[in-house]
C-alpha cells in the first residue's frame, strides 16, 4: 500500500480527557513545566486544549505514565477510539483487566486494534510503560518496516545491551525517524518508565498530519497524470525512498518525513501552500521540478540534505535548521529566492549554496559554503557569532552585512561589506571591493586556507572519554567557547608520507589522506586530528556511505576490513556526506584511544553497500595534552563563588549556575585554564576522586565567569557569560549541586582545586523546596517508591532558615510531615522491623525460561542518599518470611556488586518463594533490604527425540564494534518452511562444556535458556554479546534448537562461528 489516509487529529481532543482524568484542570498557579526541555510542547498541548493538568494547575511533565494510560493517548490521537464507536469492542480475557476497570475499554481496543497482545494472559494496565514498549507501539501503529541494520543504529548508545531483541527493530526504526532520542550521557534508557512530556513529545509530531492526510509510504509515482487530471490534497506525508509526486495542488502542509532516510524524493508540478518541511532525503537529492513551494524547513536528524530546484520550479523561503547543500540546476524560474539560517540550528555540519540566491540570513553559528553562484544580499545577525562564510573561486556576494564576528574564507569577491559594532575584527581572505560601517577599519585581510568544519569531540566528559560517537551528537545545545590560546606548547605540526602498510591489504585502493596531528587546546587529556580529504576521488566519496576511523599500534589488516559495519578496533564510523561539501574534517579525541600518545597508525576506512571501497593510512606521532599535577596540588578556600541564576527568556524561567573564578585568575598569574566537574550530572551523586578528574578528558575555560547550563535548556548565550554544558538536569531544585574545579598552569599542570556548593538566594532556595515537596506523588505501590522524592524535599526544606520556612504553605508543610511519617512507618513494616530499613527494589521473575527462573532486582528507586555507601547485594530465597538470623547466617546466594539492575539465575525451584535482596556497605554490613514474595513455575520443553537436524534456512553471523563480540542467528528461510516453529533456544558449546555435557540437542533442551519467539520483527538475533578482549577471536559452537506452541523440540541447528 503506497498511499494512506489517516487523520490524527479529529479524535485527539480525547488526549485531554485522558490526561484530565489525573486531576481537575484549575487555575495556572504552578507552571512546574517552566523550563523544563519539554515546555514548548507542553504548552502548545494546554492551549489545544489536548493536556490538562493537576489541581494546582501543575503538570508534572516527569511523572511515569502507565501502559493503560498510554494505551488511552494512542487509541484518541490515532482515532481507533472512534473507529471502535461504530462497532463492538472486542472481548478480552486478560487476567489482570477487570471488566469493571476504565482500561478495559483501552486495552480491548488496544488489542483490537493489533498493537497489544499481552503476555501470559496479562496485559499489565497499571505498569509504568518503558520506552522500548512505547517505541513498538508507536513503530506498529505507523507500519514501520522494521530495519535489520538495527545494531549500527544503537552502536551510539552505551546500554544498548539493554534494549530487548522483542524491541531492537521498533527501537530502531522511531530513531531513524527522529521520533526517538538517546539523552546526553551516551545511553538510551530502553527500560526506564516513559514519562509524562516524554508521551506528548512522540505523539506530537503525529498529531502535525492534520485532518484527512495523505501518506506515501512506498516507493512509486503518484498524483495526476497530466495538469488536466491534477489532484488536491490537504496534508500530504511522504515517508519512502523513491517517490515522485506529479501533479498535485497541496493547500496545507508536505512533510518530506525521515522514513526517506537518505533516499530521493521529486516532486514534479507540485503546488505546496502551507509549509514544505525536509526530515529525510539525502546525498540522492529532493528534486523541486517546475514546482511552486512557500516556506520550506529543513529539519533532518543525522546527516546533510540536498535540495535541488530545477526548471520553472519558484521556492519563496528556505529555513535551515540542519545541515543542507541547496542546489539551482538548469533553472529558468526563480528559484530558491531567500534562505535563512534559523536560530535554532541544531548542526555543526555546513550548508552549502550553488545557484543565484536573493538573500541569505544567518542567525546562529553556522559554516555557510557558496561552491556556485551568487548571493545579492549577505546578512549575518547578531547571535552569529564565529559564522564560517566560505566564498568559492569565481561567485559573488554583491552586499555583506556583518553584525557579529566572521571569518569570510576562499577567493570568491564580495563587492561591499558593511561592518556594524559587532563585526569588529572580521576577517576575509579577499579584500572587498568596498568597506563601510563603524568597524570598517578593524577588518582584517588574512590568507586564503581551507575551510575547517566544527570539531566532534570523540567521547564524553566526567567519565573519562564515554562511548563512541555518532555522526548526529546527541547534546544540540551551541559548544561552549573554547580558550583562545593553546596550553600545551608543541612543535609544528606536520604531516607524513602515507606509508604502505606492513600487512598487505588486497584489493582495496590506497587513498590519499593528509592529517595534522597536535595536542588539543580545549580539551584536557586529548588529541586534535584533521584530516584533509581533497585527495580522495569523488566518486568514492558518493559510492559510499561511511568513514571508520582507527587508531592502532600496528596497521589495519584484511581482518580488519572484512566487518561491513563495525570493526573491534574502529574507534568511530560517520557519514561520507560531509565531505563531498567540505574536504577538511577535525575532531577531538581522548587519551582512552591514544594512551600516552606516540607512534600510531591512524587510519580510514570508507565503506559502501559491498564493503570497504578505499583506504588511507599514516603513522602520526600523536602527543595527547596529558595533564599533570603538582606535588602539592593546593586546595583552595576561597576565591571561587557559584550562584543559581533564573533568568525569563521568551517567558520561560531558565536556571543555570554562574561560577565567578575572576579572583583566582587575577590572584594567581600561573592559573591559565580551569575544568569544572558537577557532582550531579543527573540525579545521583558521581563522587569522583580527585585523581580521576586529572585523567578524563574535560572541557578548558579560560574566561572569568561560565555559566552551566543544562542540556537541551539553552540554544546560545543571552549575555556576555558563555555558557558551558556540564549538567543535564534538575538546576531549578537541586539544592545540593557541588562542583569541582580544577586549575591549570598554561603546560596543564593541575596547580590548585576549589570544591563548593552552589548557593541559592532566599527566592530559589523557597522555590526549589516548594517545588520539591510538589514533587512527591500518591504512591502507586508504597510509600517507598517516593523515597527519593521525599528524602530530596526534606532536604531543600531542612536548609531553609526559619523566615525562609515561613513562606512554605502550612498545607505543603503538612504534606511533607505525612510524607516523612509513612515513610518511617514503612521502612520498619517488613518482616525485620526496626532491625533493618527497607527499601523499594521492583522484584521480577523472567517469563521466559526453560529449565529455571532467573529472578531480577530493579533498583532504581534506591536512595540517593546512600548510594555512595552501597557497595554489594545479594539474593536470599526462603520459604517463610526472612528473619534477622537468615541475614546473620550467610550472604545469601552470592555476593555481587551493587547495580540499579540485578539477577539471579538457574533456579531449578517451583513454588511460593520469599525472594529478598539485602544491600551492603563497603564492610559488608547490611545497610537497607527489600522483600517480595514470588510464585516460580519454570517452563520445561520436550524432548522426545524426534527433533531432527537442519542444515539448511539457518545461518549464524558474527560482527565486531565498540569492543564488543557480536554472534547472531538468522533463520527466516527456515521459517517459510516450518511455520509451526513457534520459539526458539539457543546454547553455546562453552556453556555445556563447563556444565561436564556434552554438545547436544538434547543436552542443550535439558540446559537452563532463555527462549523466544520465532516471529521476532528483525531478521538477525543477538546471541551473544562478549566484551572480554581476551575472547574476541574466540571461536564458539552453537546449538539453535526449535520448539512448536506446546514447547515441543521439532527440529536443531549446529554451527560454529569463528573470525
Amino acid at each position: 500500500m503506497g498511499r494512506i489516509f489517516r487523520g490524527l487529529l479529529t479524535g485527539a481532543l480525547g488526549i485531554g480527557v485522558l490526561f484530565g482524568s489525573m486531576g481537575a484542570a484549575a487555575a495556572e498557579t504552578v507552571k512546574d513545566y517552566e523550563g523544563h526541555w519539554a515546555q514548548n510542547t507542553i504548552e502548545k498541548w494546554l492551549d489545544k486544549g489536548l493536556l490538562k493538568g493537576f489541581e494546582d494547575g501543575s503538570v508534572k511533565p516527569d511523572q511515569s505514565i502507565t501502559r493503560a494510560e498510554f494505551m488511552a493517548i494512542v487509541n484518541r490521537s490515532f482515532e481507533i477510539a472512534s473507529l471502535f464507536d461504530k462497532k463492538e469492542v472486542p472481548k478480552i480475557t486478560f487476567s489482570d483487566v477487570s471488566a469493571t476497570s476504565w482500561a478495559y475499554k483501552e486495552v480491548a481496543m488496544a488489542v483490537g486494534a493489533g498493537y497489544v497482545q499481552g503476555y501470559n494472559n496479562k496485559a499489565r494496565p497499571n505498569a509504568q510503560i518503558t520506552r522500548q514498549e512505547a517505541a513498538v507501539i508507536i513503530s506498529r501503529l505507523l507500519k514501520f518496516e522494521l530495519t535489520q541494520n538495527k545494531a549500527e543504529a544503537l552502536a551510539g548508545f552505551s546500554d544498548r545491551g539493554e534494549v530487548a531483541a522483542w524491541s531492537a527493530g521498533s527501537v530502531t526504526a522511531l530513531i531513524n525517524a527522529d521520533l526517538m532520542k538517546g539523552y546526553p550521557d551516551g545511553t538510551f534508557k530502553p527500560k526506564k518508565p516513559l514519562t509524562r512530556a516524554e508521551a506528548v513529545t512522540l505523539i506530537e509530531p503525529m498529531l502535525q498530519v492534520s485532518g484527512g492526510a495523505e501518506i506515501f509510504d512506498h516507493a512509486g509515482v503518484y498524483g495526476g497524470e497530466d495538469e488536466q487530471n491534477r489532484w488536491t490534497s490537504e496534508t500530504v506525508v511522504i515517508s519512502a525512498d523513491g517517490v515522485t509526486l506529479q501533479n498535485v495542488t497541496i493547500v496545507g502542509n508536505l512533510l518530506l518525513d525521515a522514513g526517506i532516510g537518505n533516499g530521493d524524493v521529486t516532486l514534479k508540478n507540485v503546488t505546496v501552500r502551507g509549509t514544505t518541511t525536509v526530515k529525510g532525503g539525502g546525498g540522492d537529492s529532493v528534486h523541486f521540478i517546475n514546482s511552486q513551494l512557500g516556506d520550506v524547513v529543513v529539519n533532518k536528524a543525522g546527516g546533510a540534505v540536498r535540495l535541488v530546484s530545477e526548471g520553472t520550479t519558484s521556492v519563496k523561503q528556505v529555513t535551515v535548521q540542519t545541515s543542507a547543500k541547496l542546489e539551482e540546476s538548469g533553472v529558468t524560474g526563480a528559484g530558491f529566492t531567500n534562505v535563512t539560517v534559523d536560530q535554532d540550528l541544531t548542526s555543526s555540519g555546513p550548508f552549502v549554496l550553488s545557484g543565484a540566491f536573493d538573500t541569505v540570513n544567518i542567525n546562529a553559528k553556522a559554516v555557510m559554503q557558496l561552491t556556485k553562484g551568487s548571493v545579492a544580499a549577505l546578512s549575518i545577525g547578531a547571535a552569529a557569532g564565529n559564522a564560517s562564510v566560505d566564498i568559492a573561486s569565481g561567485t559573488k556576494v554583491t552586499k555583506a552585512v556583518l553584525d557579529a564576528f566572521t571569518k569570510v574564507t576562499g577567493t570568491g569577491q564580495v563587492e561591499t561589506a558593511i561592518l556594524n559594532d559587532g563585526a569588529k575584527g572580521s576577517s576575509f581572505n579577499t579584500k572587498p571591493l568596498t568597506i563601510e560601517g563603524p568597524q570598517k577599519d578593524s577588518l582584517v585581510i588574512t590568507t586564503a586556507s581551507a575551510t575547517p568544519t566544527p570539531a566532534v569531540i570523540i567521547g564524553g566528559g566526567g567519565g573519562g572519554g564515554g562511548g563512541i560517537a555518532t555522526a548526529t551528537p546527541t547534546v544540540t545545545i551551541a559548544p561552549t567557547p573554547a580558550p583562545t590560546a593553546t596550553p600545551v606548547p608543541t612543535a609544528t605540526p606536520a604531516s607524513t608520507a602515507t606509508p604502505v602498510p606492513t600487512t598487505p591489504v588486497k584489493e582495496i585502493p590506497l587513498l590519499q589522506t593528509y592529517i595534522i596531528a597536535s595536542p588539543d587546546a580545549t580539551v584536557t587529556n586529548a588529541v586534535y586530528l584533521q584530516f584533509d580529504f581533497s585527495s580522495i576521488p569523488e566518486s568514492i566519496l558518493k559510492s559510499t556511505g561511511t568513514a571508520s576511523y582507527y587508531i592502532t599500534s600496528t596497521p589495519i589488516d584484511d581482518r580488519d576490513l572484512r566487518w561491513e559495519l563495525y570493526n573491534k578496533r574502529a574507534f568511530l564510523t560517520m557519514s561520507t556526506l560531509p565531505y563531498q561539501y567540505n574536504p577538511i574534517y577535525k575532531m577531538t579525541v581522548p587519551s582512552d584511544y591514544v594512551g600516552t600518545g606516540g607512534d600510531k597508525y591512524v587510519t580510514v576506512v570508507f565503506r559502501g553497500k559491498d564493503g570497504a571501497a578505499g583506504y588511507s593510512t599514516q603513522k602520526v606521532n600523536l602527543h595527547p595534552s596529558l595533564t599533570s599535577s603538582a606535588a602539592n596540588i593546593a586546595k583552595l578556600a576561597s576565591g571561587v563563588t557559584i550562584e543559581r541564576d533564573k533568568q525569563m527568556i521568551d517567558g520561560s524561567a531558565k536556571y543555570s549556575d554562574i561560577v565567578d573564578v575572576s579572583n583566582v585568575l587575577s590572584q594567581n598569574e600561573e592559573a591559565a585554564y580551569y575544568t569544572i566537574t558537577p557532582k550531579y550530572v543527573d540525579t545521583v551523586a558521581a563522587n569522583h576522586e580527585l585523581s580521576d578528574l586529572l585523567s578524563f578528558s574535560l572541557r578548558l575555560y579560560n574566561q572569568k565567569r561560565i555559566r552551566v547550563v543544562e542540556a537541551y535548556n539553552y540554544t546560545q548565550p543571552v549575555d556576555d557569560i558563555p555558557l558551558a554544558v556540564e549538567v543535564l538536569k534538575d538546576l531549578k531544585t537541586n539544592v545540593e549541586q557541588e562542583y569541582t574545579i580544577i586549575f591549570y598552569d598554561k603546560t596543564l599542570q593541575a596547580i590548585s582545586y576549589y570544591e563548593g556548593k552552589v548557593h541559592l538566594s532566599d527566592q530559589l532556595a523557597v522555590e526549589a523546596a516548594k517545588e520539591r515537596i510538589s514533587e512527591i506523588q500518591g504512591y502507586s505501590t508504597t510509600v517507598l517508591e517516593a523515597e527519593n522524592s521525599i528524602l530530596k524535599a526534606s532536604n531543600a526544606y531542612s536548609v531553609l532558615s526559619d523566615a525562609q520556612k515561613a513562606q512554605i504553605s502550612q498545607t505543603d508543610k503538612d504534606k511533607l510531615e505525612k510524607a516523612l511519617g509513612d515513610l518511617e512507618t514503612m521502612r520498619h513494616a517488613g518482616p525485620l522491623g526496626s532491625s533493618l530499613s527497607q527499601i523499594y527494589s521492583d522484584i521480577r521473575i523472567s517469563d521466559t525460561e526453560f529449565n529455571g527462573t532467573t529472578i531480577f532486582a530493579y533498583n532504581q528507586y534506591y536512595p540517593y542518599t546512600l548510594r555512595s555507601e552501597t557497595s554489594f547485594m545479594s539474593f536470599y530465597l526462603t520459604e517463610n518470611p526472612i528473619t534477622l538470623a537468615d541475614i546473620k547466617g550467610s550472604k545469601g546466594i552470592g555476593i555481587q556488586p551493587f547495580a540499579d539492575l540485578a539477577y539471579l539465575r538457574k533456579l531449578d525451584k517451583k513454588g511460593d518463594y520469599y525472594v529478598t535482596v539485602v544491600f551492603y556497605d563497603k564492610s559488608l554490613q547490611p545497610a537497607r533490604y527489600a522483600t517480595q514474595r514470588i510464585t516460580m513455575s519454570p517452563s520445561t520443553p520436550v524432548w522426545d527425540g524426534t527433533a531432527v537436524q537442519v542444515k539448511e534456512g539457518v545461518s549464524l553471523l558474527r560482527e565486531y564494534g565498540n569492543s564488543l563480540r557480536m554472534d547472531y542467528v538468522t533463520f527466516k528461510d527456515y521459517l517459510k518452511a516450518h511455520p509451526e516453529a513457534a520459539y526458539f533456544s539457543f546454547t553455546t558449546g562453552s556453556t555445556l562444556n563447563a556444565a561436564g555435557k556434552s554438545f547436544t540437542a538434547e543436552q542443550a533442551v535439558q540446559q537452563m535458556n532463555p527462549y523466544h519467539p520465532t516471529d521476532f520483527s528483525d531478521t538477525y538475533y543477538p546471541m551473544l554479546f562478549e566484551d572480554n578482549q581476551a575472547l574476541n577471536g574466540k571461536s564458539e559452537d552453537y546449538i539453535i534448537v526449535f520448539y512448536d506452541k506446546n514447547f515441543k523440540a521439532i527440529s536443531y541447528y549446529m554451527g560454529s562461528l569463528a573470525d
